[in-house]
């Protein structure tokens, strides 16, 4: 009998052992499937925040470019704005020279008018 209380025992002992390992073994496997499904949850939030925050920058991008556009057209039609007006005075530093030229050449011809007067006192 004590042979058989042994035997039973035993027995016991080992389908115990047999069960408690597959119960941890199971676990362990349940625990690494539920800490991955937890890494991929963690990945998917983080992937969405930095599609978003990807979006963000493409839209201000987006702005910065359109601004730059337009702030370009502008330097442009300034540009041309100036050209015309450096042309302008250019031109206008032409006619004062020659104007200030005419307005000498009209004093020394008025000086020897009045030169000649007092000459032969006319």
């Amino acid at each position: 009998m004590k042979k058989l209380f042994n035997i039973l025992g035993i027995n016991f002992l080992l389908v115990l052992s047999i069960i408690t390992a597959i119960y941890l073994k199971n676990n362990n496997n349940t625990s690494i499937i539920l800490k991955n499904e937890s890494t991929n949850e963690t990945n998917k939030k983080r992937l969405e925040e930095l599609e978003k925050e990807l979006l963000e920058t493409k839209d201000l991008l987006d702005k910065e470019y359109t601004f730059s556009s337009k702030l370009l057209e502008e330097n442009k039609k300034l540009q041309g704005i100036l050209n015309d007006y450096l042309k302008i005075k250019a031109e206008l530093e032409e006619f004062k020279e020659l104007l200030d030229n005419e307005y000498t050449l009209n004093n020394e011809l008025l000086k020897e008018k009045e030169k000649f007067k007092i000459k032969y006192q006319i």
